[in-house]
């Protein structure tokens, strides 16, 4: 899927630098946005690109089923990454199928 990234000023409900729409509709929080937008707070470079990563593959574990929490905390581990994304989200999440 094609992301489009939504830069905001203010942090999400919650407290949260980053959102995608599954994980929105998990955690109950009002999201306007299609499936394919992320919004992520505005903050230094290398925090936003390291929140976009997280955010995708988030999704992206949430979309082949596993829960909000699940997902987070895989995503975490990969966030921070370098490889480019498309080899990281084939590695993470192909391994569900």
């Amino acid at each position: 899927m094609q992301f489009e990234i939504k830069y905001i000023d203010n942090k999400i409900k919650g407290g949260f630098i980053g959102m995608n729409k599954k994980a929105a509709q998990e955690l109950g929080i009002h999201y306007p946005h299609r499936q394919n937008i992320i919004e992520i707070y505005k903050t230094e470079e290398p925090i936003m690109q390291h929140t976009i990563t997280h955010e995708k593959i988030e999704f992206c574990l949430m979309k082949k089923g596993l829960t909000y929490h699940e997902a987070h905390k895989i995503a975490l581990k990969h966030e921070r990454r370098t490889e480019p994304l498309r080899q990281i989200l084939k590695e993470v999440c192909n391994k569900l199928k």
